[in-house]
């Protein structure tokens, strides 16, 4: 599984508030947005959300290296999983600022 690391000005500029963390609508913008920007996309267009298993294996290869929890795939409820930096899995509404990481693969 390949991850995306954005710089942080993209993020600021994509994101409604200072870039990260971002709520679930900012995050289906920016994810938009790499996908079509050839220059941000690595020459791939499928980037999307992690689901909560590929979320525990990037915090077990120390991707998710900043503190804070960050949005998954998989949806519950009204609301989406979660996972934190230190493992802890939640569920969280849609409104909520999370950290996220973009996948392929």
């Amino acid at each position: 599984m390949e991850h995306l690391i954005l710089p942080i000005t993209l993020a600021e500029r994509l994101c409604q508030n200072t870039g990260d963390p971002a709520n679930a609508s900012d995050v289906a913008h920016l994810l938009t947005t790499v996908n079509v920007d050839s220059t941000l996309n690595k020459g791939r267009s499928d980037w999307r959300l992690p689901d909560l298993d590929e979320l525990r294996d990037l915090r077990q290869l120390g991707v998710l290296a900043l503190p804070g929890s960050y949005w998954s795939a998989t949806k519950q409820l009204n609301g989406f999983r979660t996972l934190s930096d230190v493992g802890y899995v939640g569920l969280h509404l849609p409104k909520t600022y999370l950290r996220f990481i973009p996948v392929r693969g």
